[in-house]
Order: C-alpha cells, then structure tokens, then sequence
C-alpha cells in the first residue's frame, strides 16, 4: 500500500493475495497479517531480490 499524504489516496502497490506464489501460503494461514521489507534486510548485490517478511498474528 502506498499512501499520497498530500492527499490521503491510498493506492494498492501489490495484492499478494492474487499472487501465485504467495496467495495459496496466505490462504492456509489466515492469521498471517503482514507482509513487509522496507526496513528489513537488504537487496541482492545487483539489486534483482529483496527478501521479505511474513508476519504472523498473536496467539
């Protein structure tokens, strides 16, 4: 998700529940609440990959 703050618009950046990977790992999980790789980790040495996150809810 992206947020314009100027104007508060909230865009979709990518729906990983469509993806074909990622989509059937979150519907077996439905308390998985997050996906994130902004702060985390970094890219690969010539920028193709960036690992992320999958973040489970409390039990």
């Amino acid at each position: 998700m992206a947020v314009n703050v100027a104007s508060g618009i909230e865009t979709t950046v990518k729906d990983f529940s469509l993806d074909p990977t990622i989509g059937p790992i979150l519907s077996a999980h439905p308390d998985l609440y997050r996906i994130t790789m902004r702060d985390e980790g970094e890219s690969s040495w010539d920028k193709r990959y960036w690992a992320f996150a999958i973040q489970e809810g409390q039990r």
